[in-house]
């Protein structure tokens, strides 16, 4: 069968290749996906640096390929084959307190596909069945591959910060990096659950398409003057800031925009270091948080929402499998919003 694998580390895109590899069986737990379409990853273009610790080549690509059942492990439910599934890209372990409990991003050890373990950029592919997400009926594979990661991480980041209600009615919202994956997602879903979304971008290019997408007000990221600005919108700062930038001068302008019992929740890695006032954080009662992932349930919802139309996640174009080099460049167009996804239905 095909796979796309990194062979080469530190060369970019230019390391790696289209290959015929075996099959894989699947264990007893698991289940083996016909794919027909996964994305192309930031995590991708990790993988080829050499940055993963741990990770050696070669390396089959592809986070959340969606696709078909076509074979069962020994323990897995007949009624399975022949499903329409997307997958997880965090596999969870669904045996540590944290996974028994329903909070699945907390779950200690979770490898990722794609990275720690061989991914869906492939003819098929192998995973354990609790990662895999049977689809809305008539949802096609692109678009589950463009939600099953950002819309459900979007998703968890606002039920972190959800009021009893459940609904953010009456809140305000700041998303920064609105225009990406995990932004756009997090700007629908505000103003899916009643709130007012008031979106951050970097270039004027892009505000058009955070508009578009429903945001009440789009900012600029590099305005020094942005948290008088959300102040002045909002009558006081904002509710929450869903932070996806890991930007330090993002990072610190958005959280001077919060409000009174503020909250701000990052998703980001970037490992930069970022100024907070203590002082604010006290006299506010601001509250800041990271979280990375997403639980079982916000897959299961994040699915159900885009299936309802309430949330369209961003794909900036289709592309042959074989024309990954292609796919891969298109992440240096500035003009894109949205994701790149792979097709394997050729």
């Amino acid at each position: 069968m095909r796979a796309l694998q990194a062979v080469e580390f530190g060369l970019g895109p230019d390391g790696a290749r289209l290959r015929e590899v075996a099959e894989p069986i699947p264990a007893a737990d698991e289940v083996l996906i016909k794919v027909a379409a996964v994305s192309a990853s930031h995590l991708d273009l990790s993988v080829l640096s050499g940055r993963m610790a741990g990770v050696q080549p070669p390396r089959t690509l592809g986070i959340d390929p969606a696709g078909t059942v076509v074979a069962l492990g020994s323990e897995v439910d007949p009624s399975l084959l022949g499903a329409a599934v997307v997958v997880k890209p965090n596999i969870f372990c669904g045996v540590c307190s944290f996974c028994r409990s329903g909070r699945e991003s907390d779950c200690l050890t979770q490898p990722i596909l794609g990275v720690h373990l061989d991914g869906g950029a492939a003819d098929l592919v192998a995973v354990p069945v609790r990662s895999a997400f049977r689809l809305p009926a008539g949802m096609p594979a692109a678009l589950a591959a463009a939600t099953v990661h950002t819309v459900p991480v979007a998703l968890h980041m606002l039920r972190l910060v959800l009021p009893p209600s459940g609904d953010l009615t009456g809140s305000s919202v700041l998303v920064t990096g609105a225009a990406g994956a995990v932004g756009s997602a997090a700007v629908q879903l505000v103003k899916a659950l009643g709130g007012r979304a008031i979106g951050v971008v970097r270039g004027a290019d892009r505000v058009a398409a955070v508009c578009e997408i429903g945001a009440d007000h789009v900012l600029d990221a590099q305005d020094p003057d942005l948290a008088v600005r959300v102040r002045a919108l909002t009558g006081g700062g904002a509710d929450v800031v869903v932070e996806t930038t890991g930007s330090p001068a993002v990072v610190g302008r958005s959280f001077d925009a919060l409000g009174w019992t503020g909250r701000m929740i990052t998703c980001t890695g970037s490992g930069a270091q970022v100024h907070v006032d203590l002082g604010e954080l006290y006299r506010n009662r601001r509250g800041l948080q990271g979280t990375a992932g997403s639980d079982a349930a916000d897959v299961v919802r994040a699915l159900a929402m885009v299936a309802a139309g309430q949330v369209r996640p961003l794909i900036s174009r289709t592309v042959p499998l074989a024309d990954y080099a292609g796919g891969y460049a298109a992440f240096d167009d500035r003009r894109r919003s949205g994701r790149i996804v792979f097709s394997l239905d050729n």
